[in-house]
Order: C-alpha cells, then structure tokens, then sequence
C-alpha cells in the first residue's frame, strides 16, 4: 500500500520483489489488485538473494551482478517504489540504494514483523541474555552449529537490532 501511494503522486512504477513462492501467493494478488488501479506494479522473483543471505555473503561484488542480471529486461528509471518482500531483502538495502535512484523508496514489506521483533527483543534486560535465549532457523530447520549462529548474530548487530 505504501508503495502504491507513493507511486501514483509521481507517476512511477512499483516493483515487487519477493521469492517466487511468495510472488504466486493469491494473498499478494489480491492486495494488488485491490490497491493498484492503474497497473503500475511488477513482479520480480529473487531467489538468488535467499541464497546469497544463507551463505552470509554481502558483498557489492557478489549481489550488485546478481541484482543487474535479474533488472536486465527492467528499465530501473521508472520505478518510484521497490518492496523487499523478503525478510533476506533488507540485508541487501546498500545494493538496491546503489542501483536505483537515490528518489527511488525502498519499502521493507516485513516492516511488521521487524516491529514485532523489536519489541521482543527489547523484553530482554541484556543484549547478552538475548543472544543466549535466541532460537535461529533458516528455512524452517533450526540452526545447531555455533558457527550458523554467530553469523546470525553478526547479521543483527550489523542491522544494530541487537
């Protein structure tokens, strides 16, 4: 919705970005075609971006080719909104930002559930007593190695949620 009403003031484009899972659900279809009147969204699959996320690998090097290969057949200059409609997306901001126009919105679609999170997260007296009680799963499979979850860790010191 915020991406719609964003769009129709300077007659832009929104682009959606999601997995593709997401991208086919009739719940996403719906909200589009209650809200976009004008038919000013599209749809772009990004799995590579999960993939990326789940390696912890961040570097301009390895997404920003991904990101130009997958907006190969887009014209970036008419789009006014991008939604990141995937809790990985947001880790990606600094490359979307390089990318699209510094006038372009970039949307996090789970803006909701970060709130939820943060609000859990500040029930904890101590950052070190959240980071002990922390469950991580990736993918729906619970992460058990030390390894997984210090990079999980870093991921959200790096987005200073913890």
């Amino acid at each position: 919705k915020p991406a719609i009403e964003h769009v129709t003031e300077n007659e832009k484009r929104v682009l959606v970005t999601a997995t593709p899972m997401t991208l086919k659900e009739e719940k996403l279809k719906n909200l589009i075609d209650r809200l976009d009147h004008h038919h000013q969204t599209d749809l772009l699959p990004l799995p590579g971006l999960v993939r990326l996320a789940e390696s912890y690998q961040f570097s301009d090097e390895k997404v920003i080719p991904y990101l130009e290969a997958e907006l190969e057949s887009f014209d970036v200059k008419e789009y006014g909104a991008v939604v990141l409609g995937c809790t990985h997306f947001p880790l990606f901001i600094p490359q979307f930002e390089k990318i699209f126009s510094s006038s372009v919105r970039l949307i996090d679609g789970s803006s909701g559930t970060v709130s939820h999170l943060e609000n859990l997260i500040h029930r904890f007296e101590s950052k070190e007593e959240l980071t002990t009680s922390m469950t991580f799963y990736r993918s729906g499979e619970k992460l058990e190695k030390s390894q997984d979850i210090e990079a999980y860790t870093k991921i959200l010191k790096q987005l200073k949620a913890i």
